[in-house]
């Protein structure tokens, strides 16, 4: 993609069994926190995995973090052999720093959840739904459903007393063609995906592991912040760690921009993927700021939504 540089990407025009390669990889050994390996080809993929599984237990530093190698699955007839390869190589390092992960295999992915209730789907509505309320003022919070306030967002809505396309109004809000119109409301409907998906990250992040409800998740969610700025109202420690969460998100924002194929440019064009946002989160004003800020005030409410009903239970 157009954004992405050659200093944050470096391709290898090489092959998995060359000098090169593994050269390669015994240079940076010690610098790596997870290699994926995903080739297309389970056979390959495995073979390629056990060796860098091998080679990680000769060359990397004994004190370093655990080094994992994500091994994609792509053939449901070889998940039950690779599944076994994975547990007795672990087995085997029990205590070591190196570890495999196989991922993406059929029984993740085709679940009931995700294929008849369309979980994937339904959180991104909720996470839409609860950052929309959230900006709102107290007594004009949680007046529509999450399904209603969804359709007003990306399908239809009322202006004036009339019910218009959301396609319709974009064209007219951004003078741009039906095309790019439905490729913004598309990116904006991404994002909520990809909110809702990083959420467990940035919890992780926060130091909330348990995924049910704690005091200190309850402290979180009571926190208040003055709207439009960056500013929370709480002790020192925690502020900093909100507000550097909120500097998490916005490289995470600018990641997912970057694969769109966005540039930074002092104005923003949807139509050439210019995004005037695309910068270092100092350099933005503080009301562009808080947009992160809202992002992690979102996924905190989840997460207490979520723990909340799990006591309920």
């Amino acid at each position: 993609m157009p954004a992405i540089t050659e200093d944050e990407l470096t391709l290898i025009k090489t092959s998995v069994d060359t000098d090169i390669f593994w050269g390669r990889v015994k240079l940076l050994i010690n610098d790596l926190n997870y290699i994926v390996v995903a080739l297309n080809n389970d056979t390959l993929g495995m073979t390629l995995a056990v060796n860098l599984f091998k080679y990680g237990l000769r060359y990397r530093d004994a004190n370093l973090p655990q080094l994992k190698i994500m091994l994609r699955c792509y053939d449901r007839s070889n998940e039950t052999r690779m599944k076994e390869v994975e547990k007795q190589l672990n087995v085997s390092a029990s205590g070591l720093n190196v570890e495999i992960k196989l991922f993406s295999t059929s029984k993740e992915l085709f679940t009931y959840n995700n294929v008849i209730c369309n979980n994937v789907y339904d959180e991104a509505k909720e996470y839409h739904y609860i950052y929309e309320n959230l900006l709102l003022p107290p007594k004009k919070q949680w007046k529509l459903t999450s399904d209603d306030l969804w359709k007003d967002s990306f399908v239809e809505t009322v202006v004036k007393g009339k019910t218009i396309s959301v396609v319709d109004k974009e064209m007219e809000k951004r003078s741009i063609s039906r095309f790019h119109a439905i490729q913004e409301i598309n990116r904006k409907i991404s994002q909520n995906f990809s909110n809702s998906l990083h959420g467990r990250t940035k919890m992780i992040l926060m130091g909330f592991d348990e995924k049910y409800l704690t005091d200190r998740l309850k402290l979180f969610n009571g926190y208040t912040r003055t709207p439009h700025t960056v500013t929370y109202h709480c002790n020192e420690e925690d502020a900093n760690l909100l507000y550097n969460i909120a500097l998490v998100e916005h490289e995470r924002w600018i990641a997912s921009h970057k694969l769109m194929g966005y540039t930074f440019s002092s104005t923003t064009d949807y139509v050439k993927k210019h995004h005037k946002c695309m910068c270092d989160f100092d350099h933005l004003d503080v009301e562009t700021q808080s947009y992160d800020c809202n992002v992690v005030d979102t996924t905190i409410k989840l997460a207490y939504n979520e723990a909340t009903k799990k006591v309920k239970k």
